[in-house]
């Protein structure tokens, strides 16, 4: 890790600070801190399953000649019940296909050093 600087130079976070809130990150992903130390599978740390119930009620009413169609439509059925019930998890594929959490801050005598980027703060500076 390497301190990141702003453009006048003043250090922002330091490379302790950084490693701090990478093991953090680490300490409160499930998947990530049961795999801690091995190379992680393809697609492992994904959203929850996500459920969604909709309903659609209706009737059929005849007025002389003409029928009506009345329907009553009930999206996510559950979350109207129970708010935990049919959460919906989305990452727009624009926000995190080019996003990474660590990333090579430089190479010097062929020794890698690292940046994280903390996904949580909405100010994290990138390459």
């Amino acid at each position: 890790m390497v301190d990141i600087k702003d453009g006048a130079g003043k250090v922002v976070t330091t490379a302790d600070e950084q490693w701090t809130q990478l093991n953090s990150y680490i300490d409160n992903d499930k998947y990530l801190n049961a795999h801690r130390g091995t190379i992680t599978e393809r697609n492992g740390a994904r959203t929850p399953w996500n459920t969604q119930t909709d309903v659609r009620l209706t009737q059929s009413l005849k007025l002389g000649k003409q029928t009506f169609l009345l329907s009553l439509d009930i999206i996510n059925l559950g979350n109207l019940i129970i708010s935990d019930w049919g959460k919906q998890y989305f990452v727009a594929n624009t926000l995190n296909s080019s996003y990474q959490v660590v990333t090579v801050a430089s190479v010097t005598n062929d020794v890698a050093t690292f940046r994280f980027n903390d996904p949580k703060r909405s100010n994290t500076l990138s390459n």
